[in-house]
């Protein structure tokens, strides 16, 4: 499975690519909106499921994410700081319930 299919899966949608999961979602302002569920996409190249955030100092964002590079081949959990995701669109699934 790709990275925009984990997502799509994750939310319970059609398989779409990483440009197509920007029309069934909103735009989020700030990291401080994220929640779990809600996803990163950098159109035409990766996306990325929320799971966490937060972390030792209160910026880490924990993900799932689905990828062929070497340390993580298929579907592997990683943290990243809020610098590391430049380019990035934070988005969240319009069907979402709390």
């Amino acid at each position: 499975m790709d990275c925009s299919g984990l997502v799509s899966r994750a939310w319970g949608i059609k398989k779409r690519g990483t440009w197509g999961l920007l029309d069934v979602a909103d735009e989020l302002r700030d990291f401080a909106e994220l929640r779990p569920g809600d996803a990163m996409t950098w159109p035409g190249r990766h996306a990325r499921l929320i799971i966490a955030t937060g972390g030792p100092f209160g910026d880490g964002i924990t993900v799932i994410e689905s990828s062929t590079r070497i340390e993580c081949e298929g579907a592997c959990k990683r943290s990243y700081r809020p610098s590391e995701l430049n380019g990035y669109r934070m988005i969240r699934y319009r069907g979402i319930v709390d």
